[in-house]
């Protein structure tokens, strides 16, 4: 293991160890989906993100305004190389954090108001991260699109082969164009009556 990644542990490991135990679960619920899922490619500065937000969050006098600090926070020029799903990564986990319908976290005022509002701010980054995934049908048509250029493209690239390179490639691209020879008995599909007599 390498000297920064045994620097890296060992500060996942101390923000992951305060007093707070509620803090404590959720911040390795963070590390480990973090980890299992590949959102952030250094797990260190998901955890980060999440611990300054949710401070943002619980620190913030009214719910709207800490809601929106948050979302400023995560759209920030500091913070733009965060990815759509990095944001709404750090969002859910927050919403996690503070949901009021958990028993072992001190609640406080305005919970159930921030994480309603936190929630539709999620569900509205969801359904733009939904819309925003390819489509079988684009994908189908990008590739149709590529395969009729390198089809057009295929005579001159075939010239610029060698005769023995050229012919392996033709024998291996007959199938997809004549149809597969198959036998044909003289009963197929006779009555079996009318031979066998």
């Amino acid at each position: 293991m390498s000297k920064k990644a045994k620097t890296q542990l060992v500060s996942i490991d101390e923000l992951l160890q305060t007093e707070n135990e509620h803090y404590n679960e959720y911040a390795h619920k963070v590390v480990t989906e973090c980890i299992s899922k590949q959102i952030f490619a250094d797990v260190e500065t998901a955890l980060k993100a999440y611990e300054e937000n949710l401070n943002v969050i619980i620190g913030t006098k009214t719910p709207i305004e800490a809601v929106e600090c948050v979302l400023s926070s995560l759209s920030s020029m500091q913070a733009a190389e965060y990815t759509d799903k990095q944001r709404h990564f750090i969002l859910r986990c927050i919403a996690d954090y503070i949901n009021p319908y958990h028993t072992n976290f001190d609640k406080w005022e305005l919970q159930q108001e921030t994480h309603d509002i936190l929630k539709s701010h999620i569900a509205k980054l969801g359904k733009e991260l939904e819309n925003n995934r390819p489509k079988t049908a684009d994908i189908r048509e990008s590739l149709k699109t590529l395969m009729q250029k390198e089809i057009a493209e295929l005579p001159k690239r075939l010239e610029t082969l060698d005769d023995e390179k050229r012919l392996v490639i033709i024998c291996k691209l007959m199938p997809y164009v004549f149809p597969k020879v198959e036998t044909v008995e003289a009963t197929r599909g006779e009555n079996k009556q009318w031979y066998e007599d």
